[in-house]
């Protein structure tokens, strides 16, 4: 099937009129090669080499000018590469999620401590009063990876903006008071 691709190309682009064995018996359709003719010849499809379309470079570092050259504006991915780090995932982001973890571990652990003696109870509801450590791990990393999510969304869709910092920043403020909070009442 290849050859007989290959073959209808070959004879159909030299012009040729015999008929090879590989080719099917079916009739080539005629080529008017006059002057006037809106059929042009194969020869005539391709395109003009760069040196015929006039310029010529001046000096070893100047490119050729070129009558007729259409530039096409670059894609997405390459204009990401070209102005800057196309990383999403980079050192600023690992900081501030690794802040806000370690803001709400000891935040967890200021509050599972303090929940041991009778004298304090939890004032977030989503936890209870008495929540247990593992229903505060259970209820907070489940949110704490939906801030992780978000806060990657946004800086892969907005990469030029900083509205992805809000997340960690948010969660790094609030359970460093919670935890501050935690070790000002077990004392």
């Amino acid at each position: 099937m290849l050859r007989l691709a290959l073959a209808s190309v070959l004879l159909f682009s030299t012009g040729a009129a015999s008929q090879t064995a590989t080719q099917v018996d079916h009739p080539r359709p005629e080529v008017d090669q006059k002057a006037d003719s809106p059929i042009a010849t194969p020869s005539s499809e391709l395109p003009e080499a760069p040196s015929s379309i006039g310029g010529s470079p001046t000096s070893a570092d100047s490119a050729p000018a070129m009558s007729g050259t259409r530039f096409v504006a670059a894609t997405a991915v390459e204009e990401q590469k070209r102005n800057g780090n196309p990383r999403v995932v980079d050192s600023k982001f690992i900081l501030l999620n690794a802040l806000s973890t370690l803001a709400l571990v000891a935040d967890l652990e200021t509050t599972a401590h303090d929940l041991e003696g009778t004298r304090s109870a939890e004032l977030n509801p989503l936890f209870g009063q008495h929540p247990s450590r593992a229903r505060l791990y259970g209820v907070s990393v489940p949110l704490n990876v939906i801030s992780f999510y978000v806060s990657y969304h946004y800086k892969k869709s907005q990469p030029s903006r900083s509205l992805w910092k809000v997340g960690p920043a948010l969660s790094i403020a609030v359970h460093t008071a919670a935890t501050i909070n935690n070790l000002i009442v077990a004392r």
